[in-house]
């Protein structure tokens, strides 16, 4: 058994932040097993989350009475992805409450779990397998204390999954650099292939346009796009996403044609970076409680040949333009 501080380090936070933008964000992660918070005893509330240290740092910080909290192996990914993905599970929760001998620490026989872990774990197996009985809290831990308080009972804002824009917004820096090395590698075959053909080094200022309008994809798919999410229309994301795909495409067909780009050069890049737009907006998919797993696992299915083959789609024209086939 480990302690865990109610208060998060300054040290803490500034690594919190780093994770939100990408860095290390795969090792962020703490040792699986039963943490104690505060002075908890044998009466006290046993609280279940991942081990990706946001998810355990989210839970402390608005921790304020003394608990217990069981911590899974999620290698290291949250609690709702890690449901989906099956790694917050039945057999991971009955594992480690075997393994802590939680019925020893504890003189009751209740848990409670995060609603997000809820697609993950059958609370009556774990029950008719452990004893204890689950209990699916608030979807958001700064309304733990008030869900126990109420004896464990959830108010319909509780159990309310919200997307807000503050929700949205955090999530902008992390796709943007995530996303950015797919346009990245897109400038350089564009490059690459305006300099094996009719453009030279000195053409400097049609390069900086198709660098210009490639970091522009990006803004528009990963910044532009999860603002907008409530106000575009479609089932899928790509859907939803096919209106700034064209809104980016005749900006940069007209930015481009004041340059010597000719109309199929154009086409071409129009169609690549409109691909990359509609694959940022896929890939939001994982990022927000709006589609299930089964949701996303289909469109994904469904359009990936179509975006990767819109995207050499594109790059074949220009290719051509630029060689002067076409």
């Amino acid at each position: 058994m480990r302690v865990l501080p109610n208060l998060i380090t300054k040290q803490e936070k500034i690594e919190n932040v780093l994770v939100r933008q990408g860095f290390r964000r795969s090792n962020h992660m703490i040792a699986p097993g039963l943490y104690a918070v505060g002075r908890p005893d044998e009466n006290s509330e046993v609280l279940v989350t991942a081990n990706y240290k946001l998810s355990v740092d989210a839970l402390r910080e608005h921790i304020d009475f003394n608990a217990w909290i069981l911590v899974l192996d999620t290698h290291g990914i949250n609690v709702w992805c890690a449901a989906g993905k099956g790694t917050f599970s039945t057999e991971e929760l009955i594992k480690k409450i075997a393994k802590s001998r939680l019925n020893r620490i504890v003189n009751h026989k209740r848990m409670i779990l995060p609603q997000l872990g809820a697609p993950g774990v059958s609370g009556y197996i774990v029950t008719a397998k452990t004893g204890f009985k689950v209990i699916y809290g608030p979807v958001r831990p700064e309304d733990l204390k008030t869900f126990i308080d109420q004896n464990c009972k959830a108010n319909s804002n509780m159990r309310r999954v919200q997307f807000s824009l503050q929700d949205r917004l955090l999530l902008t820096p992390l796709e943007f650099i995530q996303s950015i090395r797919y346009s990245a590698v897109a400038f350089v075959m564009i490059l690459l292939m305006a300099l094996s053909g009719k453009y030279s080094l000195e053409d400097t200022q049609v390069a900086v346009q198709f660098g210009l309008w490639m970091f522009f994809a990006t803004v528009m798919g990963t910044g532009v796009f999860p603002l907008a999410l409530p106000k575009l229309r479609g089932k899928m994301f790509t859907t939803k996403a096919l209106p700034l795909s064209l809104i980016w495409s005749v900006a940069a067909l007209l930015s481009l044609t004041k340059y010597s780009v000719s109309i199929f050069e154009c086409l071409g890049f129009m169609f690549m970076g409109s691909s990359l737009i509609e694959l940022f907006a896929l890939n939001f998919t994982g990022a927000t409680p709006i589609t299930s797993y089964s949701e996303t696992k289909d469109e994904t299915l469904k359009v990936m040949p179509l975006i990767v083959g819109s995207f050499l789609l594109g790059a074949l024209v220009f290719g051509l333009a630029v060689w002067k086939v076409i």
